[in-house]
């Protein structure tokens, strides 16, 4: 019981953190009206959360090793609460931009130290295990982030419930510096220079790991911020409603992630999959975004977007197998940084694209044409195609050959 609370409260971090990272999704209208911002601008806003979590990867990596999980997650959880309070004192929008860094700075902690906290906590063959209930509990925060925000925001003050959330966040940050274990005598490798340019010089490694953050817009540019108001306005749906539907996604990624990877296991063929699952993403997020379907069929099809959503898998596992087996830790801490800087990317595009189709900015994001919001979020099926083209020309499966390429 002692080793598995601290594993308890580093998943509930984890949770959390998501439940504010597609915070932004729920209260669109509130902060752009609040702020007098456009759409162009709310994509940079939230978009620069993935370049504060993609660029702490290494120096997190490296400052777990040397000051401990309960150091550096406590400093994380920190770092996540600062960053939320410009939404909520009346900072300029210019605050809440740098606050939204400083956020994914933070939370990038919270995988990175599950990672360790893990290691500690459970004997080695467990880890996957216990990695992937981790990351379901984690998919839960972002499904909290959803409907039952949702909820409290047409009761509540958005900015109340914001409050609320960094209460919460306090109380968490007092466990985990109680409860968490400090520095260790056991090491991971760290990624030094010399690692970091071999690393980079892989054209493969590099390669995959763009193919991976071209198709992670199901998530991180759909589900994360954008799919609430764009199945309202386009596909009039009501808040409530689109909500459930956008958590659908995690959902299916946290049910689906098992069995696309016992799959993947049992047939070796980790690239077909990689391209069926960007099949299966390009269509159904353009079914989406051109075609109006009933409540049941988007249910169906968000699942699906879910469940494909699972690719992230092995993308970073054929990334570690380029290298030798000693470079593990580092070639798949590169790789999901690579993936998460699309998540700026994307939101960045998307907002820019709905400014320069409407021709003219709005605050109100209700403002916005149809067209407006259907050629932006066109963006993403149409990096689903770049992808499957990419894996289809570069990468082969061979037969049972689970190692090497």
């Amino acid at each position: 019981m002692v080793k598995i609370l601290p594993w308890v409260l580093a998943a509930i971090f984890y949770a959390y953190q998501y439940t504010l990272r597609v915070l932004p999704s729920v209260f669109m209208s509130d902060i752009t009206q609040t702020y007098d911002i456009d759409s162009a601008i709310f994509g940079q806003l939230t978009g620069l959360y993935y370049v504060g979590y993609s660029l702490a990867h290494i120096p997190i990596g490296l400052s777990m090793d040397r000051y401990g999980p309960r150091n550096v997650m406590s400093v994380g959880l920190a770092l996540v609460l600062v960053g939320t309070l410009p939404f909520v004192c009346q900072s300029p929008w210019q605050m809440a931009m740098a606050g939204r860094i400083v956020t994914g700075m933070g939370s990038a902690t919270a995988i990175l130290g599950c990672f360790t906290v893990i290691r500690l906590s459970f004997p080695e063959n467990m880890f996957s295990r216990i990695l992937g209930i981790t990351a379901t509990i984690g998919l839960i925060g972002a499904m909290y982030g959803g409907k039952p925000l949702s909820y409290l925001a047409e009761r509540y003050v958005w900015t109340a419930i914001i409050w609320w959330l960094l209460g919460a966040g306090f109380l968490l940050l007092v466990a985990l510096w109680f409860l968490i274990p400090g520095k260790q005598d056991t090491r991971t490798e760290s990624i030094g220079l010399d690692t970091l340019g071999r690393i980079m010089k892989n054209r493969k490694i590099v390669l995959i790991s763009l193919i991976g953050g071209l198709m992670v817009g199901p998530l991180e540019g759909f589900a994360d911020v954008w799919g609430i108001e764009f199945l309202k306005h386009v596909h009039d749906v009501h808040a409530s409603r689109a909500a459930t539907m956008v958590a659908l996604i995690f959902l299916g990624f946290a049910c689906g992630a098992p069995l696309v990877s016992w799959i993947g296991d049992i047939t070796g063929r980790y690239y077909l999959l990689i391209s069926i699952c960007a099949l299966v993403m390009g269509l159904g997020l353009g079914i989406v975004t051109f075609v109006t379907l009933s409540e049941c069929a988007y249910y169906g099809v968000f699942t699906l977007l879910g469940i494909a959503s699972s690719y992230q898998i092995f993308v970073v596992y054929k990334s570690t197998t380029f290298l030798p087996k000693e470079y593990v830790g580092q070639v798949s801490s590169v790789c999901n940084m690579i993936i998460m800087i699309f998540g700026y990317v994307f939101h960045s595009l998307i907002g820019g694209i709905m400014r320069v189709t409407q021709g003219e900015c709005f605050s109100d994001p209700s403002k916005y044409s149809d067209l407006a919001y259907q050629t932006a979020v066109g963006v993403l099926p149409a990096a689903q195609i770049v992808a499957l083209l990419l894996i289809v020309v570069f990468f082969r499966d061979r037969p049972r050959d689970l190692s090497t390429d």
